[in-house]
């Protein structure tokens, strides 16, 4: 959707790297958990529309989202019931790279959200927290929760 640059990826693959070797804190929104998942050895699908025949179900809508209750995200968001997501994205989690595990789904089986096993607070999403933050104290909660680990 907006190109490939190489020196970008690099970039964001050292910072993830660096944050894991580290074991900093790292709250990864959307392309950010893909980031997350390849530069720990993860993989892609590189179209939503390849692996489900409702594509626009992940494209610029909400959606609802499965958290596993002992997670990291639903520990900050305060829920165990499914929270509700502004998605937009065409790309999703295939394999999930060593070190990471999956927190959180849409109910078609996409992957939405990760968690790194060893380290104190590395989180990916792949929806878009900020977007309701300000009027939604669960969205809002990821950012806490992000502050907090890093304090």
């Amino acid at each position: 959707m907006y190109g490939i640059v190489p020196e970008h990826d690099d970039f964001e693959f050292a910072i993830v790297r660096e944050a894991v070797r580290q074991n900093k804190p790292l709250l990864a929104i959307c392309r950010g958990l893909q980031v997350l998942n390849v530069a720990l050895g993860g993989t892609l699908h590189q179209d939503v529309g390849d692996v489900l025949v409702d594509r626009e179900s992940h494209w610029n809508t909400y959606h609802p989202i499965s958290l596993d209750a002992p997670s990291r995200v639903a520990r900050a968001m305060k829920t165990e019931a499914p929270t509700r997501s502004h998605s937009f994205h065409h790309q999703a989690l295939n394999s999930i790279a060593a070190g990471l595990r999956v927190v959180g789904r849409a109910p078609d089986g996409i992957i939405e959200a990760v968690e790194h096993d060893s380290c104190r607070w590395i989180v990916g999403v792949q929806w878009h927290p900020e977007d309701d933050a300000a009027n939604d104290s669960e969205q809002q909660g990821l950012f806490d929760g992000f502050v907090a680990a890093c304090r």
